[in-house]
Parts: structure tokens; sequence; C-alpha cells
């Protein structure tokens, strides 16, 4: 697993611009919905922010859209996949440093009706949300 590190927008958002600067956020999610929302507000109040999800692309194109000017991380990661979450750790603080600030923000769902819902569905939603 390797980061790809994208520079900031250089737009700053005023006031907010740097209450949260020297600090590393982590955002599962990331690439969509709350996930994406809470990402740019850090980053906009100057976090560095390290983007999780399992598609990258989705994750590029919200890096490279962020306000603020503090680095940028993206980990394509599934977290359904144990092996993956574990190897997190070492990898931030081979790219990142320490980690100040975690939002767990991934979530899924599978919309079957009751009769057709498999112990497996039920298991990734307990397992990822």
């Amino acid at each position: 697993m390797s980061a790809a590190t994208y520079p900031g927008n250089g737009r700053a958002r005023g006031e907010l611009g740097g209450e949260l600067a020297g600090r590393m956020a982590v955002v599962t999610g990331a690439s969509s919905g709350i996930g994406r929302a809470i990402a740019n507000e850090l980053a906009g109040r100057g976090a560095s922010v390290c983007l999780l999800g399992r598609r990258p692309e989705a994750l590029r194109a919200v890096a490279s859209r962020m306000d603020g000017t503090a680095r940028k991380l993206i980990y394509r990661m599934d977290l359904a996949i144990d092996a993956e979450v574990e190897s997190l750790p070492g990898h931030l603080l081979r790219d990142g440093g320490a980690v100040d600030i975690l939002v767990h923000s991934a979530g899924t769902i599978a919309l079957a009706a009751m009769e057709h819902a498999s112990i497996a569905h039920l298991d990734r939603q307990i397992h990822i949300n």
C-alpha cells in the first residue's frame, strides 16, 4: 500500500484556515457523502488529511478539489479486509506521521428483503459500520 500525495490548491477559508494546522486527520469513507464533507472541512481548517476508501479515483478527485494548503494522503482501503486495516498504522507512520484526528465515516448497507438477506451480508455491514 502506498500513499498518493496531493498538494493543497491554495484556497484557504479565511478565519478557519489554520486552526488545525499541524494536525493529521484520517477519514474513512472519504470518497463521498459525509466522509467527503468532513474531510473537506478538516482540510479547510488547515489539517493534513488522509483519505481512505475503496475507490482511489474518487479519492483523487476529492483531494484535488479540497480547500486549504495542507498535505493530502490517499490510501485505497477496504475496511472489510482485516489485513488492509492492520497495515494502515505502519503506512501512516512512514508517510504522514502521528494521527491526531480519526473520523470513521465509512459505511455499507445491503438492501434486500429479510428472506433474501444472508449472514454474510449482515457480517459485512457489522464489520464495516
